[in-house]
């Protein structure tokens, strides 16, 4: 039986892409929640590395990392950091498909 490319699993190269890429968004995330002073330019900063797993990865792999990035955020920062990074993980992702 053969699987179609979209319903094999994520690449090793795929996951590390989403790991560092998701990573970089929560640490803007969280900075932004704890810094209120730049805390709007890191929310529009955090969508880039988002955009990028959008842009270059498969919509499963684009999907993992939202959810990653939002249960990430929300146990590093807490509640506010969590809902301000989902925000900008959608923004990200939805400009990054397009």
């Amino acid at each position: 039986m053969h699987m179609r490319s979209s319903s094999r699993p994520l690449t090793p190269v795929e996951v590390a892409t989403c790991g560092i890429l998701s990573s970089l968004a929560v640490v803007m995330g969280v900075i932004s929640a704890v810094i209120p002073i730049y805390g709007s330019l890191l929310k529009i900063a955090a969508t880039v590395p988002l955009a990028m797993i959008a842009a270059q990865t498969r919509r499963r792999s684009i999907t993992t990392a939202f959810f990653v990035v939002i249960v990430v955020a929300t146990a590093i920062g807490g509640f506010t950091s969590g809902i301000n990074i989902a925000k900008s993980a959608l923004i990200g992702l939805v400009a990054g498909a397009l």
